[in-house]
């Protein structure tokens, strides 16, 4: 078994958004960025990772008093 755990750093760039019409009110910031602590399980037979992502933009932070989000990611290895 084994237990992890860290920080992901991750980002959203939309370069191409102005000619497509999907970055509306965003012309000056084209790029969201987040962060995630996160905790791993690794067993034997399944692995489970969970976390929560925290914006840091000031478009959509700060994180727990506009938005966050959570994280769960499940498998089972079959040998």
């Amino acid at each position: 078994h084994r237990l992890g755990g860290g920080l992901r750093l991750q980002g959203v760039a939309i370069p191409t958004g102005d000619d497509f019409d999907v970055v509306e009110g965003l012309e000056d910031d084209v790029y969201q960025l987040a962060i995630e602590p996160f905790f791993s399980y690794e067993g034997e037979m399944m692995f489970v990772r969970t976390g929560i992502v925290l914006p840091v933009d000031e478009r959509l932070g700060p994180p727990f008093t506009n938005t966050w989000g959570f994280k769960l990611a499940t498998g089972v290895r079959i040998d």
